[in-house]
């Protein structure tokens, strides 16, 4: 093919070797070329064929070398046996680009796909704020996320919107989304809150790196946060999830004004949570009160 052509989505995404969703992550992430169709319906734009031919060549490489890793005489139970032996301990770090189709699947696992928020769209949301979606993955291999903690910081209008249901994330656009400013108060939306099951003694791990990152930076305050926690009324309080895990955690207060799911944690009080103290305390001594 031509240097000058181009292809829809769906075949570029054949190409690729990836879901269609993660299709466009790449497109977004990679720059890839795009010019409109005059066809109409779902396929607005086709995409350029060597642009995503390149693609193809980076991800096929790294699957190479991984495969060369390998040594080719060593037998599969060798190999087995050794990867065992490999302690799974937890790291964290700020997402990076490469981990957003990865949360978006650990998300859809949790979740379910129609609760989801896909890489493509998560990705203009960390390119506005770049410290906002914290990843849990095995240290090992960081392709095996753990869990995510993301808190967003918006204007209170915009998050009572969302807690009382008149917005959806889905419909969170970077615009919605603040910059972090030194000198600046904040109020934060906790979007997501989510940990794999078998992994959720490393919960603390998550929101412990979290919360000692904000402590490096007390120049900046984290006033409020926010979050949605189904499971509360008196007809489910044995429900469990992780929202409310982290609400029964760090001692959220309701915020029946705003919806009978909606809870509120103002860090600026005193609080019971041993978590919270601590970062309590940290910010104090930092700021030398």
């Amino acid at each position: 093919m031509s240097q000058e052509e181009y292809i829809t989505s769906k075949a570029g995404a054949d190409l690729l070797g990836v879901p269609r969703q993660s299709f466009f992550y790449y497109v977004e992430s990679r720059n890839i070329r795009k010019r409109e169709t005059n066809r109409g319906g779902k396929d607005k734009y086709e995409y350029n064929y060597e642009d995503l031919l390149n693609i193809r060549d980076d991800i096929q490489a790294k699957m190479s070398a991984r495969k060369k890793s390998t040594s080719p005489g060593t037998s599969e139970a060798t190999r087995l046996r050794a990867e065992n032996q490999v302690t799974l301990s937890g790291a964290t770090d700020w997402a990076t680009n490469e981990d957003l189709p990865y949360i978006y699947a650990l998300d859809c696992d949790i979740y379910g796909i129609e609760y989801s928020v896909p890489a493509n769209k998560t990705l203009q949301w960390k390119k506005k704020n770049p410290t906002m979606i914290r990843v849990l993955f095995n240290a090992n291999n960081r392709k095996e996320i753990w869990g995510c903690l993301t808190i967003m910081p918006m204007k209170e209008e915009v998050i009572f919107d969302l807690l009382r249901g008149d917005m959806s994330e889905q419909e969170i656009t970077s615009e919605h989304i603040l910059e972090y400013e030194p000198g600046k108060d904040y109020s934060c939306y906790i979007a997501s809150c989510v940990i794999r099951p078998e992994k959720s003694h490393s919960f603390n791990l998550l929101l412990n790196s979290t919360l000692n990152y904000w402590c490096d930076h007390s120049d900046i305050h984290l006033h409020k946060f926010y979050g949605f926690a189904a499971g509360a009324s008196v007809d489910n309080l044995t429900a469990a999830n992780d929202g409310m895990r982290l609400v029964k955690k760090l001692y959220f207060s309701p915020r029946y004004d705003i919806d009978k799911n909606a809870w509120e944690l103002n860090l600026d009080y005193y609080n019971p949570s041993p978590i919270i103290q601590k970062f309590q305390n940290c910010l104090q001594s930092k700021q030398g009160k």
